[in-house]
């Protein structure tokens, strides 16, 4: 993710509501960034990857599997939105309501 200056400190930096590892913080930053009327890229292409893991562990380690991780990483999504935007957070971020729910 690479942010200039001017959208820093026009928009801030990324909610700390979204809790660790921070599923959904790149969402609900880009929403912020749109609302500013700031120019926003993204790139399906680019992947990140930690130099370590969380908390020196793996997925697998915290999750047991790569859909389970996945599967807590989008419930964590949900519920960290809803706290944030409230109950009807999916009109407020336009992602279909079932985007997801064929990963799961």
């Amino acid at each position: 993710m690479l942010i200039p200056a001017h959208t820093l400190k026009t928009v801030g930096f990324l909610d700390p509501t979204f809790r660790a590892p921070g599923w959904g913080a790149d969402v609900d930053y880009s929403l912020r960034v749109s609302q500013a009327g700031l120019e926003l890229y993204v790139s399906h292409r680019a992947m990140l990857w930690h130099h370590n893991g969380y908390g020196g562990l793996s997925a697998k380690e915290i999750y047991g599997s790569r859909h389970e991780w996945l599967r807590k990483g989008l419930e964590q999504v949900r519920a960290d939105m809803k706290t944030k935007y409230g109950p009807n957070w999916r009109e407020i971020i336009p992602v279909p309501n079932n985007e997801y729910d064929h990963l799961l």
